[in-house]
């Protein structure tokens, strides 16, 4: 077999090479990243309606009185124009409300796009949902937004491994970070948005034209014609609770607990919504991970979040029972785009917004219900 060097020169430039390649986050270090914007820029509809995102923490400057800020179940959860179209009815004035999601789980995304929101834009109430990941990884986009010039002080202090997994995904973004200066990714808002995989597969609307909100016009059969369809259930506003001593008994907490891995992020994004003096309210979205929720009387969470996060957060629900009380199972099924019932479509959206939002308004005006 040849040898993979044919002198000791070689293999000593290849050395060299590759010790550059894993010193580059240090080398760069802040002041020679590209700007932040660029870590949004350059990702794919395969990730988020990244323009919209772009457009709205690094472009637009007015206040948001409420943010939707989430995963995909929170982006296909929320009929985002009507909660704007209520909250504006409520002041009195045009309300500012937004939905900024991705795809793919994880509190270390929510983290760090909340923080660009935050050092942007002034926010007046954040609703958020379970970011919880079994596998407990970085999530699939740190690439991007982990950039160790800039971000290496968010995981000072963690444990070793979680150091080690962000500084390697500081490396393997470093190259696409070093074209972005030399030529700035061209936004995705000048490309067509009638061709990409939410518009396609999904045949959801254009985010940019909902609020950021994905709203799929599909049903459990992607091959099917979508049906608007809107269920007659004997659901109500006043099912809506926030957790207190006095509704501790409608939820209940069954685990499993939260990795110290995510839990430092999540603690860092509670930390940043109280020093931004910003409302976090933590949504239950209906239902969670199967259909046998369906018929639970309970809010089901894995962690009492107030408890966890601080005084600065609300937690809030409607139990599973009562939302969809009265629905059958052909009812349902109407509801969501994916079989495992976790993301709603326009349907389900459109069914779960007038009940959930009465109860975000008293919220919003530090008021409670219940």
């Amino acid at each position: 077999m040849r040898p993979a060097f044919s002198s000791t020169k070689q293999a000593t430039a290849f050395a060299l090479m590759l010790l550059v390649l894993l010193l580059s986050p240090v080398l760069m270090g802040k002041k020679f990243l590209p700007p932040r914007e660029e870590a949004y820029t350059s990702l794919t509809w395969r990730y988020c309606a990244c323009d919209f995102l772009d457009d709205q923490i690094f472009r637009k400057k007015s206040d948001i009185d409420v943010a939707f800020i989430g995963s995909s179940r929170m982006w296909a959860g929320i009929d985002t124009p009507y909660v704007q179209q209520e909250f504006s009815k409520k002041l009195g004035r045009s309300a500012v409300v937004l939905t900024l999601a991705w795809s793919w789980l994880g509190f270390d995304a929510e983290y760090f796009i909340t923080r660009d929101l935050l050092e942007h834009r002034k926010v007046r109430m954040i609703v958020f949902d379970d970011e919880f990941r079994a596998d407990d990884m970085p999530h699939i986009a740190a690439t991007h937004w982990f950039r160790f010039g800039e971000d290496w002080i968010d995981v000072e202090g963690m444990p070793l491994r979680i150091q080690a997994v962000y500084y390697f995904a500081s490396v393997m973004g470093m190259p696409r970070n070093f074209m972005s200066l030399l030529r700035p990714n061209i936004s995705s808002l000048l490309f067509s948005r009638d061709n990409n995989r939410w518009t396609t597969f999904f045949h959801a609307k254009d985010p940019n034209k909902q609020l950021g909100a994905l709203i799929a016009e599909r049903g459990l059969d992607p091959d099917a014609p979508f049906v608007s369809y809107l269920p007659i259930s004997k659901a109500n506003p006043g099912d809506v609770y926030v957790f207190s001593e006095e509704t501790r008994h409608i939820f209940e907490f069954a685990g499993p607990s939260t990795s110290a891995w995510q839990m430092s992020f999540t603690k860092k994004f509670a930390e940043l919504a109280e020093s931004h003096n910003v409302k976090l309210v933590f949504l239950h979205l209906n239902p969670v991970y199967s259909t046998n929720e369906t018929n639970n009387p309970y809010i089901q969470e894995r962690e009492c979040w107030p408890q966890v996060l601080g005084t600065n957060v609300v937690m809030m629900g409607i139990p599973p029972a009562k939302l969809f009380s009265g629905l059958n199972g052909a009812d349902l099924s109407q509801l969501f785009y994916t079989s495992d019932h976790c993301h709603f479509n326009e349907n389900g959206e459109k069914f779960f917004a007038p009940v959930i939002t009465p109860a975000l308004i008293p919220i919003y005006e530090n008021q409670t219900v219940h």
